[in-house]
């Protein structure tokens, strides 16, 4: 096999315990054309002193990090001065264990383009894994429990992450048609632009049922009303559920919402920790759980 095919991976573990026998692997591994990586990177105790010690040729980040990216600004920060420090130092950079579409885009948009995770593929048994060799394609999956296509994928404008989930307040507006204006439960968004949000629930909302819902909030101490419908939907845990929704507002309202956004999107970059709003810190299971043992209460 040709050495240009090969990547071998080191744990901080093995450079901490042999560190001058590792130093001299790796300079014979490389003169043979072999790529060498430091996996798990951020999670041992001499991170940055491996980088300056010796020189890698791709550097992995850690799962640990990017399944935390979407709900801890601290994952966030971390993971974005990784990228940084990659490309400072021109290394290669690949980020584990991506499983979700939110955690590729955020990665995407701080120019992080490799890695590798359940989206992209489970692990596979060598018959399969030659034929896709043989395609040359590793591209992610789309997969939804109800709907069709990613919603995320149809984009015509920008979204917004938040680094914490924002608490907002929804009410069914329609069914199928049929002006109802009942329920009022409360949500977290995780994301929203012009032409639509993505909120978490522990209630099953049905998508065929063509839903129309009302979201009110508080963004920059202003009240933020939006209306749309539900277009897509999935389990990402036990009882907790992802929803898409697209907006049916008008082009003023539109307007507004893209200046609106915009500012936040400013403030974002000066403070990756935008808690101007009704944000929650508590995941959702947390988030969720208290709200089920305060109506209990009640």
């Amino acid at each position: 096999m040709d050495p240009k095919f090969l990547i071998l991976e080191m744990t901080e573990s093995v450079l901490v315990k042999k560190r001058d026998k590792a130093g001299e692997d790796i300079e014979k591994l490389q003169s043979m054309g072999i790529d060498m990586t430091i996996d798990d990177f951020g999670t041992g105790f001499s991170s940055l002193a491996s980088l300056d010690r010796y020189d890698f040729n791709l550097l992995k980040i850690d799962r640990f990090f990017i399944k935390r990216i979407m709900e801890d600004p601290k994952a966030a920060a971390i993971t974005k001065s990784v990228i940084t420090l990659a490309k400072e130092l021109e290394i290669k950079l690949v980020a584990e264990g991506i499983e979700n579409w939110d955690q590729l885009s955020f990665l995407r948009d701080h120019h992080c383009y490799a890695g590798q995770g359940y989206l992209f593929s489970k692990p596979l048994a060598i018959e399969q894994f030659e034929l896709m060799l043989k395609s040359g394609k590793c591209k992610p999956t789309y997969i939804r429990k109800r709907g069709s296509m990613p919603e995320k994928d149809r984009r015509k404008y920008f979204r917004v992450h938040f680094q914490r989930l924002l608490e907002a307040k929804m009410t069914i507006l329609e069914i199928s048609g049929k002006k109802v204006d009942v329920g009022n439960t409360k949500v977290l968004i995780k994301n929203m632009g012009p032409g639509g949000l993505c909120f978490v629930s522990n209630i099953v909302f049905p998508v065929e049922n063509e839903l129309v819902l009302r979201f009110v909030t508080e963004l920059m101490e202003k009240e933020l009303r939006v209306k749309g419908s539900l277009v897509w939907m999935e389990e990402v845990d036990e009882r907790i559920f992802e929803y898409g929704v697209k907006f049916e507002i008008d082009e003023d309202e539109r307007t507004h919402l893209v200046k609106e956004l915009s500012q936040i999107q400013i403030k974002m970059r000066k403070d990756i920790v935008f808690v101007d709003g009704s944000f929650t810190k508590a995941s959702p299971y947390r988030y969720f759980n208290a709200k089920k043992n305060e109506d209990k209460e009640e």
